[in-house]
């Protein structure tokens, strides 16, 4: 025999506006990291590198002079240093900042790589040999 017992909760509205807002969050959580876990399982199905870059104030920032301000993004869309007067749309300057970050931050992770495999290729002589 099985028994279940079912209880019915009554929050008041406020209660029930908390548990609304925490749902929706859960939700945004959740599907965020569903999408990275996506992008990080496709990345490495085709054996692609995975560069993360924090996105914040790259379509603040110029990518000329590298003057950051809340100013510099006129109206929506645009942007305009208010340091050298360099002008563009809004994504193409934030698109060209994260690539950037993405530069260095590779160099960083490729570099010591890179270092140790010509050492290691240099320790082992490898001439050629003709037959």
């Amino acid at each position: 025999m099985k028994l279940t017992l079912q209880i019915q909760l009554l929050p008041d509205k406020k209660q029930a506006d908390q548990l609304k807002s925490t749902m929706e969050r859960f939700n945004q959580a959740c599907s965020w990291l569903a999408e990275q876990a996506f992008e990080i399982k496709t990345a490495n199905k085709i054996s692609l590198q995975l560069i993360p870059v924090d996105p914040r104030n790259t379509s603040r920032t110029c990518p000329k002079c590298g003057h950051m301000e809340k100013g510099n993004r006129t109206a929506r869309g645009l942007f305009l240093c208010r340091a050298c007067g360099h002008f563009d749309h809004a994504d193409i300057v934030g698109a060209t900042n994260i690539a950037c970050a993405a530069k260095v931050a590779w160099r960083e992770v490729a570099e010591p790589r890179l270092t140790a495999a010509a050492k290691y290729s240099d320790k082992l002589h490898l001439q050629r040999v003709s037959v």
